[in-house]
């Protein structure tokens, strides 16, 4: 299931963020090799639509 949330906070450098969730209210890490390719920049504020995962 597909959520909405908005990019909280992106460090290019180190390749990785964290998104809030605007039904859940909490942060979660994001890495950039999970971005797909049509996604090219990744800033803070930037609302996206994404499939949260377990981490393995």
């Amino acid at each position: 299931m597909r959520k909405e949330g908005t990019i909280v906070r992106w460090d290019e450098a180190k390749g990785f963020g964290f998104i809030r969730g605007d039904a859940v209210g909490q942060d979660i890490f994001v890495h950039v090799r999970d971005y797909r390719a049509e996604i090219p920049k990744k800033a803070s504020g930037q609302k996206l639509r994404y499939a949260a995962r377990p981490h393995a």
